[in-house]
């Protein structure tokens, strides 16, 4: 297919998932406020010790997923409101639970931008029911997970915006996580692979790129991990690069007592190389970087092959079943070596 159709087609294809998700909502007739329902309290930008518990939890995780401080949000309005189901009121795909579900319902503004949230009794589940567009109509990755927490849709723009939330539902226009250095990690994956499509069990992918490698099957598995754990990042509004961690390795400096190389190689392909005390402290980076094709191989492997495994420095996050012996263990000692003496320039 010439590559101007490829890129058609993917488009077209996060198009689709993208679906009726792409445009926020104004809120829906809302149920009748629960009897205990209290006067809607002044705006405010700090915490409250007269709202209730679950409020100030909701509250919390979204300024998190927003990545915005206290003085930086607007509460509009709270009132308790008892939801028709476990939906919480809000239109989406699957199964809502049909009980009547007691909550919240949060007006805040953040940003300029007026949202409406909702939440359950405890503050745990919180969900958006209207708000800005997200505008990410041409998303550069699409992702739809499908999994015991229901369907969710993750679409990330070629500058790093992000549209998040249930399939069916309003979007929430979020960011990458920068400090995890993802907007970075997008630009290289779009500039290096061509236009592809990947599946799991519990979920589809499609990454728009402008570049002309073919991604390997060990690669699509690697970008779908770093979208997985982008998409967890943008959810609870934090990094997690633990999430996907994959090989963590130390290796004693001859010529420095008491100092050690360290390598932590996550899932999705990305290495991180530095110098530090063997027992913690005064850490240096040594450098960065994907793992070239021929190393994320060898890991896949691995990854796919073993399980979990720990050892005098290293730890290995397997994901198969098969037990590490010595003679693995040893090979993956000395790819770690070598991942970290190519990030850091050293020549042996």
């Amino acid at each position: 297919m010439p590559r101007r159709c490829a890129l058609a087609a993917m488009v077209i294809v996060a198009a689709v998932m993208l679906g009726a998700c792409g445009r926020a909502t104004t809120p829906t007739p809302p149920p009748t406020p629960s009897p205990a329902a209290s006067p809607t309290p002044a705006p405010t930008a700090t915490p409250d010790p007269n709202r209730p518990d679950a409020v100030e939890i909701a509250l919390a995780a979204i300024l998190a997923r927003h990545r915005v401080g206290w003085n930086q949000v607007r509460v509009l309005s709270w009132e308790p409101v008892d939801w028709p189901d476990g939906c919480l009121g809000i239109r989406m795909e699957g199964m809502c639970t049909e009980a009547v579900v007691p909550g919240y319902r949060l007006v805040l503004e953040i940003g300029g931008e007026v949202y409406e949230y909702r939440t359950d009794r405890a503050g745990a589940r919180v969900l958006m029911a209207a708000g800005p567009l997200h505008g990410v109509d041409e998303p550069a990755l699409a992702m739809e997970v499908r999994d015991e927490g229901g369907c969710r849709l993750f679409l990330v723009a070629a500058d790093g915006r992000v549209a998040y939330g249930p399939c069916g539902a309003p979007l929430t226009p979020l960011h990458l996580v920068e400090e995890m250095g993802r907007p970075a990690q997008l630009a290289d994956l779009l500039a290096r692979f061509a236009p592809f499509e990947a599946q799991a069990a519990d979920a589809k992918l499609v990454l728009v790129g402008r570049g002309t490698e073919q991604p390997s099957p060990a690669w699509q598995r690697a970008v779908m991990d770093w979208a997985r754990v982008a998409m967890r990042e943008v959810e609870y509004g934090r990094g997690a690069a633990s999430l996907d961690l994959a090989v963590r390795w130390q290796g004693a400096i001859a010529d420095r007592a008491g100092y050690c190389r360290f390598l932590q190689v996550d899932a999705c392909g990305y290495a991180f190389a530095s110098t530090a005390r063997c027992d913690g402290g005064d850490a240096t980076e040594a450098g960065r970087g994907w793992l070239t094709t021929a190393e994320l191989e060898r890991l896949d492997g691995w990854l796919y092959a073993l399980g979990i495994a720990e050892t005098d420095g290293l730890l290995f996050s397997g994901r198969g079943d098969s037990p590490m012996t010595d003679a693995d263990r040893a090979a993956v000692e000395s790819w770690a070596a070598a991942v970290y003496d190519r990030l850091s320039g050293v020549r042996r």
